[in-house]
């Protein structure tokens, strides 16, 4: 079936867009979806090349790239975060989808110096494998269990006996828990339901450059990228001394799992490891067996996340092109990406 590839005008092709994706990703895609993601990111709209039939005109497949404004060591760029890749069943073979990916990246100027990234499926390793795109780093899932009564249940099905073996291990753990540190006697750990504040943008430029490259952080994109998400219902709770922002973290729970979409501050206070404190009791809460924190290995804050009761499980590829792309080493940057930092 011959298909051709073009820009997506996100006006003319919204409706076959919003179909496409609805109908391929695992997520829904709605008009309000579609307008927070590809509009109203404060970055900047999104970009869009789709894949359609020659026969029929149809929009079969589409590519997108989401820009992200970023700190790389002592300077800022502008880069684009891949995601929502998608065929219709009958077009899903490796030649389409290496066509649109290569149309994509060749029109963002990726070979001539613009940053792409994506955080792919497996599946996608074999388009990113022949398109020369580079392993960046290794997205690392670490884990916490919060609760047993999820892993009892998997083991002894829904029986009677499972709270009341799980009682006592659950007292074990909130025990473990209340050894770890807090940060100091003047740190105030809260709930941020406000939209974000303009200290939130200048911890984002205190913090953001000093330990490798990472996304600007603004109050605009943390407020529509976490307070205004309508695919995952997202809590931020915020760590202040004094009064003045240190720190924040952003938790999603949904059934038995949770969540560290990020963890953002300043070491000298113990901010972060008070945030991951509130963030644990929060998701034990709520009924939460396992909180999860993926973040890229080389993240600075892995060793605290372990420190703190986190434990390895599998990792998958961060891959990437442009200006700047290597593992972590010594004289490169680290790539600080959380779970959040993902479009895909």
């Amino acid at each position: 079936m011959p298909i051709t590839i073009r820009s997506a005008n996100l006006e003319s092709d919204r409706s076959a867009l919003i179909a496409l994706l609805d109908r391929n990703l695992p997520r829904t895609t709605d008009d309000h979806v579609f307008d927070w993601l590809y509009r109203q990111n404060p970055h900047g709209p999104a970009r869009v090349w789709v894949a359609v039939d020659g026969t029929s005109h149809a929009v079969v497949g589409a590519a997108a790239a989401f820009p992200r404004r970023m700190y790389h060591a002592d300077r800022e760029m502008l880069a684009w975060v891949l995601g929502d890749f998608c065929f219709d069943a009958a077009y899903r073979s490796l030649g389409p989808a290496i066509a649109l990916q290569r149309t994509m990246l060749d029109a963002l100027g990726a070979a001539d110096g613009t940053f792409c990234y994506d955080f792919p499926s497996r599946s996608m390793l074999a388009v990113y494998a022949r398109l020369g795109m580079k392993e960046l780093d290794q997205m690392q899932r670490l884990v916490q269990l919060v609760r047993v009564n999820g892993k009892l249940a998997e083991a002894l099905g829904d029986r009677w006996i499972v709270p009341v073996l799980a009682a006592p291990a659950n007292l074990v753990l909130r025990a473990l828990r209340s050894t770890r540190p807090r940060g100091g006697p003047k740190l105030v750990v809260a709930p941020q339901v406000e939209p974000c504040g303009d200290d939130f943008t200048v911890l984002a430029r205190r913090v953001g450059a000093q330990g490798g490259a990472c996304v600007q952080r603004s109050a605009e994109y943390l407020t529509w990228r976490y307070l205004r998400n309508p695919l995952v219902r997202c809590e931020m709770f915020t760590a202040r001394a004094g009064g003045a922002l240190c720190g924040y973290a952003v938790l999603a729970c949904e059934g038995d799992r949770a969540t560290l979409l990020d963890l953002f501050g300043l070491d000298d206070a113990g901010a972060r490891a008070a945030l991951v404190d509130r963030v644990t009791r929060v998701a034990a809460a709520r009924g939460v067996s396992t909180l999860s924190a993926p973040v890229v290995a080389s993240h600075p804050s892995r060793p605290l996340l372990e420190r703190l009761g986190f434990v390895r499980r599998e990792c998958q590829p961060v891959m990437a092109c442009g200006p700047g792309v290597s593992a972590p080493g010594p004289g490169t940057a680290r790539w600080l990406f959380y779970q959040g930092d993902r479009d895909s």
